[in-house]
């Protein structure tokens, strides 16, 4: 159940969460392994993630993966991802960990109605601790997320179900 009235009535909300110094200093020296157990331990049960997503509505499971991105590999380009609904996920979460916006061009996560052209939202990348919740599919929404073409974008993206 969706219980967050700008979720519900957009599809979408942002916030933006104090995150702790650890977790700078963890994406400055890019240690990916420990940034994604962080992100497991506070996903747990009356972890401080988990706790949070609690405001947006009810869930039994997580989900999350790291998400890099590199516009500055010039042997592999960034691609423009593919439109897609998160399948029967009631409602997932992208969270900034990008100490310096300014430095990343292209990476726009675009959102839409299923079956329709019309972008309802594009959000730029996500600051460092910036936390966007939209709906998924079984809502009738859908996103992508554009090619990077400059800069890296780092993002925790995530999954209730």
């Amino acid at each position: 159940m969706i219980t967050h009235p700008d979720l519900k009535n957009l599809g979408y909300t942002n916030t933006l969460l104090k995150l702790p110094a650890e977790l700078y200093e963890l994406v400055q020296m890019k240690n990916y392994q420990e940034i994604d157990q962080f992100f497991t331990d506070e996903l747990k049960p009356n972890g401080f993630l988990s706790e949070t997503l609690k405001n947006y509505g009810s869930f039994q499971t997580t989900e999350h993966i790291l998400t890099l991105r590199n516009g500055d590999d010039s042997l592999e380009p960034d691609e423009d991802g593919i439109w897609h609904d998160d399948g029967s996920r009631l409602f997932a979460f992208s969270l900034g960990l990008n100490p310096k916006i300014e430095t990343i061009e292209g990476g726009d996560l675009l959102f839409r109605r299923k079956g329709s052209s019309e972008i309802l939202y594009r959000h730029p990348p996500l600051a460092f601790g910036e936390l966007l919740v939209f709906l998924t599919g079984i809502w009738g929404y859908e996103h992508k997320v554009e090619a990077v073409t400059k800069g890296q974008r780092l993002h925790c993206a995530g999954w209730l179900s």
